[in-house]
């Protein structure tokens, strides 16, 4: 899967990112603009819920990365469920605007974040997104 020095780069970036407290707040509203969509599709959420379930998929994605991970294999393929076509019925053009949001959150949270940190972010999440979305069409 993703080499482990790189997804350690990313969770330290995430760790510097969680030293503030505007992390969960900023991804909403960069992700809620990012696309028509995804409004309506958080119309009737309660975001203090949400932010923790963010909190919490952000570890799974991450630990899921490097493939070693049962407990985030597990729970990315319960994610690929709850999120798939039957549930939540999450189309795969919508993880693109959530991958942008992210990466741009990040780009505003911590401060060290460089171009290779957006490198490093997109290939760390890759893995777990692309597994969500293979179960879409099916």
């Amino acid at each position: 899967m993703v080499e482990k020095s790189t997804v350690a780069r990313v969770h330290n970036s995430f760790g510097r990112c969680l030293l503030g407290d505007r992390f969960f707040d900023r991804f909403y509203e960069i992700f809620l603009a990012s696309n028509d969509e995804v409004p309506k599709r958080f119309a009737k959420t309660d975001f203090k819920k949400q932010k923790e379930l963010l909190r919490h998929g952000l570890g799974t994605v991450l630990n899921y990365a490097t493939g070693s991970n049962a407990m985030a294999n597990h729970a990315v393929a319960r994610l690929k469920t709850s999120h798939g076509k039957e549930n939540l019925n999450i189309p795969p053009a919508l993880y693109a605007s959530w991958i942008d949001s992210l990466v741009k959150t990040v780009s505003e949270c911590d401060p060290e974040f460089t171009e290779q940190l957006r490198e490093d972010w997109q290939e760390v999440v890759m893995p777990a997104i692309k597994e969500m979305v293979s179960g879409y069409s099916k």
